[in-house]
């Protein structure tokens, strides 16, 4: 079984997203923090 969940948060003009993938026995999370400056 496969699952994951993504969580994002903004805080102080940043923008913080977890990636949480979980698979049979093992699991594992991608940080990222973006700020919106690097969207441009």
């Amino acid at each position: 079984m496969l699952s994951f969940s993504i969580t994002s948060t903004l805080c102080e003009g940043q923008i913080g997203v977890q990636l949480l993938v979980s698979t049979d026995g093992s699991c594992f999370s991608v940080d990222l923090l973006l700020k919106p400056e690097d969207l441009l």
